[in-house]
C-alpha cells in the first residue's frame, strides 16, 4: 500500500534528486515552509547550489501544472509530489501545542495534518533529531534519510592496523639463542599467510610487531622490541617497508606513529587524495600545512596551494563581515594563518635566516590562494595542492563538487573531525568527510589516517579528555 513521506528541508539539501529517485511509488509531500526555507538558502555558501537545484527539480516535476497542491507525477513509478500548506487548516491541528512561528514546528505540524487527513501511513523524514522527536511525540512515524548513510566500519577506519608475528618472522634463532635478523623484509607478498586473510586495504599501513609470547619467551629488551617493529604500506599486491621521516619545511618531525604515516601519504605524489580525521590538537592542520608548503615552496612540485574551509561558525553567527570577498573568507582561515605563522618561526630558527613566508606575502606572490567553496563550481584546479579543513561540516554533494574540481597534476588533502559537526543538517554518519572515506577507500590514489593523540599542548590534551 502506498505511503506518504513528508520531507524536511535538510533531506533536500543533502540530495536534491531524492524527490525524483527515492521513495519508490509513494507520495512525497513538501511542507510549504520547506519551499520558503529553500528560497532563503539559495544564496547561502555551501548549500546554495543544492537549494537551487532542488527548486529546479520541483519546477521540472511541476512542468507548468497548477495542481501541485493536489499532486503531480514525480517519477515513472507512479509516485506523486505535493506541496502542502496548513495556513488555512490550523483548526484541524489546534490541539497540537507547538509554537507555529518556529519553522521546524510548522514542518512537523504539516506531517501531523497529513497523517490525520489521509488514510495512508504517514512517515516524517528528517535528519534533524529534534524534529523527529517532536513528530514522534504526536505519534508520527519518524525516520532518517538512510540512503548512503556511512556504515560503522568506515566511521572507525583508521588507515592502519597492528599485526603480531612470531620472532622467527623477523629472523632466525640459533641453538645458542643468538638472533640473526632477516634481511629480506623490504616487501611482503600479500598472498603469504597470515596476510592473505587480513583484507588489507590499498595504502593501508601495517605495523608488524613481535607477539607477546615470544617477547616473554626470549626476554626481549625494550630496545630490541623497538628495533624489531616494522611499518609497511600496501601498494598493489605487496606490503612495502616504510622508512618514515619528517617534512623538510621547517624541519617538522612527526610526534607519533599516526603522524608519521600521515606524512608518508601527504608527501607521496602518487597518493592524490588524502584524508586525515581526528579530534582537535592531533596535528591534522599543522602537518598538512607543512607538507603543502614543502611541496610548493621548497620542492616546487605544485605551482600553488589552494586553501578551502566551509564558512560555518562553531557558535552563533555574528552577521555580515566587512570587506571584499577575500577579506570575508580570511575571517574563517585562522587555523591556516596560525600554523603558517608557527612554521615561519620554526623555519627562521632552523635556517638562522629571516623567513618572509608569512601568509599575506605568500598570497601576494601567488603561492597561496584562498577560495570560497561556493565559487568552485565550474573551476578546474590544475598544478596545485588543495587543502580543505573542517570537511565534516560539508554535505556529500558539496564534497563531490570540491573533489571534482581537482585537475591534472593536483592533489587534495581533506581534514576533519566528525566529533565536531556544527552544520545542523549533518551527522557523523552523513557528512562529506565520512562519505568520501566510504567511497574512496580501496582506491590506489587514496590514503587515510585517523589521528588520535593530542599533541597541541597539555591543556588541549586534558581538555579533550575531561571536558
Amino acid at each position: 500500500m502506498k505511503k506518504n513521506f513528508v520531507l524536511d528541508t535538510n533531506i533536500l539539501i543533502n540530495n536534491p534528486k531524492c524527490i525524483i529517485d527515492s521513495f519508490d511509488d509513494n507520495d512525497v509531500i513538501l511542507p510549504f515552509k520547506v519551499i520558503e526555507e529553500l528560497d532563503n538558502l539559495k544564496n547561502k555558501d555551501n548549500v546554495g547550489y543544492y537549494a537551487r537545484e532542488t527548486l529546479r527539480n520541483i519546477e521540472k516535476i511541476r512542468n507548468g501544472s497548477n495542481f501541485i497542491s493536489k499532486g503531480v507525477q514525480r517519477n515513472d513509478k507512479g509516485g506523486l509530489l505535493r506541496i502542502v500548506t496548513i495556513k488555512d487548516k490550523i483548526d484541524l491541528i489546534k490541539d497540537v501545542n507547538l509554537e507555529l512561528t518556529n519553522n521546524d514546528n510548522l514542518i512537523v505540524c504539516t506531517a501531523i495534518y497529513i497523517s490525520r487527513e489521509s488514510e495512508r501511513k504517514t512517515i516524517f523524514v528528517s535528519n534533524d533529531c529534534n524534529a523527529r522527536i517532536k513528530a514522534s511525540f504526536f505519534n508520527i512515524d519518524s525516520e532518517r534519510y538512510l540512503t548512503d548513510v556511512v556504515p560503522e566500519e568506515y566511521l572507525t577506519y583508521t588507515g592502519m592496523r597492528k599485526v603480531e608475528m612470531p620472532l622467527t618472522f623477523f629472523g632466525s634463532i640459533s641453538s645458542d639463542g643468538d638472533f640473526s635478523p632477516n634481511k629480506n623484509l623490504y616487501t611482503i607478498d600479500l598472498s603469504e599467510e597470515p596476510f592473505n586473510e587480513m583484507n588489507i586495504i590499498e595504502n593501508e599501513f601495517v605495523l608488524v610487531d613481535v607477539c607477546k609470547e615470544d617477547i616473554e619467551k626470549y626476554d626481549l629488551s625494550r630496545k630490541e622490541k623497538k628495533h624489531l617493529k616494522h611499518v609497511y604500506r600496501r601498494t598493489g599486491d605487496l606490503l612495502y617497508h616504510k622508512c618514515l621521516d619528517g617534512i623538510g619545511y621547517a624541519n617538522v618531525k612527526p610526534k607519533n606513529l599516526e603522524q608519521s604515516c600521515a606524512i608518508d601519504l601527504l608527501m607521496d605524489r602518487n597518493v592524490e587524495v588524502v584524508t586525515l580525521r581526528g579530534p582537535a590538537g592531533t596535528g591534522k592542520n599543522f602537518i598538512g600545512t607543512a607538507s603543502v608548503l614543502q611541496q610548493v615552496i621548497n620542492e616546487k612540485i605544485y605551482d600553488k596551494v589552494v586553501f578551502l574551509k566551509p564558512t560555518i561558525t562553531a557558535h552563533e553567527d555574528i552577521g555580515f563581515l566587512p570587506g571584499n570577498t577575500h577579506e570575508k573568507i580570511m575571517a574563517y582561515m585562522g587555523s591556516f594563518l596560525d600554523n603558517i605563522s608557527i612554521l615561519k618561526k620554526m623555519e627562521t630558527i632552523n635556517t638562522k635566516t629571516t623567513n618572509n613566508n608569512d601568509f599575506q606575502s605568500l598570497v601576494n606572490a601567488g603561492v597561496i590562494e584562498v577560495e570560497n567553496i561556493g565559487f568552485l563550481r565550474g573551476r578546474s584546479i590544475s598544478d596545485s595542492i588543495i587543502i580543505l579543513d573542517e570537511s565534516q561540516n560539508i554535505s556529500k554533494s558539496v564534497m563531490k563538487t570540491i573533489v571534482t574540481r581537482v585537475g591534472m597534476n593536483s592533489k587534495i588533502i581533506i581534514l576533519g573531525d566528525t566529533s565536531q559537526i556544527d552544520a545542523k543538517h549533518l551527522s557523523v554518519e552523513d557528512n562529506g568527510l565520512s562519505y568520501l572515506i566510504k567511497k574512496f577507500r580501496g582506491q590506489n590514489l587514496y590514503g587515510h589516517i585517523t589521528l588520535n593523540k593530542c599533541e597541541r599542548s597539555t591543556v588541549s590534551r586534558l581538555a579533550g579528555e575531561i571536558l
